[in-house]
């Protein structure tokens, strides 16, 4: 592991403070907004980060030669980050079922209680233009056009949302039962 010069990690917390705006463009690009409970949260990691971020980067593009992609750069890194830390926290929330399936008699089968785990986590990683998509097409299990009725949408809409959740959020073919695998 890299030591961190202390000199370079001040100078690091002085940026990400007077450069707020691009850890927010991360903790956004990765969906979440002011009105988030966790949105302050993530605010405090994605300086951390900044300031890590500031004081591993070796590139030409430095804050003090050319801020704006120094910064563009460090909100790639942020969002990779948070997907990151999504990732392992779905991989823990696995494990913790299966544990859990472990011990308890369960009355569904492995498939349901994984879907159920997945639909969970999923859940949570999205952004608020998906929930009501998603609440309706794959918790309620609503068909495209009955979604679109209820959301006031048309079909087209519906199916282009849930098409970007399954690009975005990598829905396994398993988790959309009634649909199946997304087509183009």
């Amino acid at each position: 592991m890299e030591k961190i010069d202390p000199a370079k990690s001040e100078k690091g917390f002085e940026l990400a403070m007077a450069n707020k705006r691009t850890v927010r463009r991360a903790v956004n690009r990765f969906g979440r907004r002011v009105t988030d409970p966790d949105f302050e949260d993530f605010m405090q990691e994605g300086i951390l980060l900044y300031v890590a971020f500031y004081s591993i980067y070796k590139g030409e593009a430095t804050p003090e030669r050319n801020l704006e992609t120094f910064n563009n750069l460090a909100v790639r890194y942020l969002y990779r980050a948070f997907v990151d830390g999504a990732r392992n926290t779905k991989l823990r929330l696995e494990r913790e079922t299966m544990k859990y399936e472990e011990r308890v008699d369960v009355v569904d089968s492995r498939d349901e209680v994984e879907r159920r785990v997945m639909l969970d986590v999923l859940y949570r990683s999205l952004t608020p233009r998906e929930k009501p998509v998603f609440e309706l097409v794959y918790l309620q299990d609503l068909s495209i056009e009955e979604a679109a009725n209820r959301l006031g949408k048309t079909r087209r809409y519906v199916w282009q949302v849930r098409k970007e959740i399954h690009e975005h959020h990598q829905v396994p073919d398993f988790i959309d039962r009634k649909r199946g695998p997304m087509v183009s």
